[in-house]
């Protein structure tokens, strides 16, 4: 009985951290995932759910500068759970976090292969945009001829897009 109870408390302090980052509140998150995933390893004596360890990466990413740690969590959450998108759109809202969008945008198109409907990811890819071809398409996008023509060509209005 008192199993049932530890294990219902898990599942309820990860439904509250599901909650808290759905307001955007990740150091809560954090706080509630911790408490999952003590509760799993040291009370009920099971490794952590990939889900646990992908939220708690995510929240660890959002609110510390601890962005590899939390990097390797959610990757080791998609390599467990390669089947669901939920895993991959935190793995690439990590990778957004430390400025990496060429890492976070195939990770985004992996999830949303999974569920083609998911809403949190086709707003993450809609906030990111579609970016245009290199000037000079056998030229890197980084390379500074690129980059010089990029911004003077560029729309009237239109903002420079991040690497």
């Amino acid at each position: 009985e008192s199993e049932f109870i530890l294990r219902r408390f898990r599942e309820k302090s990860f439904a509250k951290g599901v909650e808290s980052v759905a307001r955007g509140d990740f150091l809560s998150g954090l706080a509630y995932f911790e408490a999952a995933m003590e509760l799993a390893k040291k009370v009920e004596k099971i490794t952590p759910p990939p889900k646990y360890l992908s939220h708690y990466g995510l929240c660890l990413a959002m609110v510390s500068t601890r962005t590899q740690t939390a990097l390797e969590l959610c990757e080791s959450a998609v390599a467990v759970e390669f089947y669901n998108p939920e895993l991959f759109h935190n793995l690439a809202r990590v990778h957004l976090r430390m400025g990496r969008r060429d890492r976070a945008y195939p990770v985004l198109l992996r999830g949303l292969q999974l569920n083609p409907g998911h809403r949190g990811i086709l707003k993450d890819l809609r906030t990111m945009g579609m970016r245009r071809r290199p000037f000079l398409p056998f030229l890197s996008r980084g390379n500074p001829v690129n980059k010089f023509f990029g911004m003077v060509f560029r729309e009237p209005g239109q903002v420079a897009a991040e690497a």
